[in-house]
């Protein structure tokens, strides 16, 4: 059962740091493409910000699962009956960690939707400056 629940957040853990640097991908191609057609900086460098904070969060992230699942992975490892205690006491901790890579998750997705979000959302908007109106005839 706990190998079970073991492959699970192995799982969760790599699709939540692919989905993560999909994210950072593609914020990375915004950001050239925004250079390439000279937006203003400060917009640019605001969002280049946002992505470098948001890899540190991510590593972070990745930092804190590690050992989470290595203290299951441990935790599994025990014999019925033969352990006194320690069974439960890697769980546990297992299960701490997991709330503190939990966390993580959360602070990036509200770092993302209070900072990463607005950036682009202001990029929008200074589009619409930057771009030439149609001439009205």
């Amino acid at each position: 059962r706990i190998e079970k629940k073991v492959d699970h957040y192995k799982g969760r853990r790599d699709n939540m740091i692919a989905r993560f640097n999909r994210v950072v991908d593609r914020s990375q191609q915004i950001i050239d493409v925004l250079k390439s057609k000279g937006y203003p900086t400060e917009l640019v460098a605001a969002l280049e910000e946002d992505l470098i904070t948001l890899k540190g969060m991510i590593a972070k992230y990745g930092n804190d699962i590690d050992p989470a699942i290595r203290k299951l992975e441990e935790a599994n490892d025990y014999n019925c009956g033969d352990s006194e205690g320690a069974f439960r006491g890697r769980f546990e901790e297992g299960r701490d960690l997991l709330k503190v890579a939990h966390a993580d998750v959360k602070d990036i997705k509200a770092f993302f939707k209070s900072e990463i979000k607005p950036d682009i959302e202001a990029l929008k908007d200074a589009k619409q400056l930057h771009s030439p109106s149609p001439s009205v005839q």
